[in-house]
């Protein structure tokens, strides 16, 4: 499951990021933070990142939630 999570954050990052030519992805800025020993920019990056890769999984069982399941298991109560 924490693989799939990181590899979700590093996949998704540059599909909500990359919006246009001026603008940074954000797992290769955390990077170069990290590099320039700014950790609490990383932090607060990976932060944000986290939160909205979370919505996004979030959001998505919402939506693709079966609703007769949910209905069958309240029948039988």
């Amino acid at each position: 499951m924490t693989y799939a999570f990181a590899r979700s954050m590093t996949t998704l990052s540059p599909i909500i990021f990359i919006t246009t030519p001026k603008t940074k992805i954000m797992t290769s800025q955390i990077l170069s933070e990290v590099d320039a020993g700014r950790f609490g920019n990383a932090f607060a990056f990976c932060t944000i990142l986290i939160v909205i890769v979370m919505a996004v999984i979030g959001l998505t069982n919402v939506l693709v939630r079966d609703k007769s399941v949910t209905a069958s298991n309240g029948a039988g109560m």
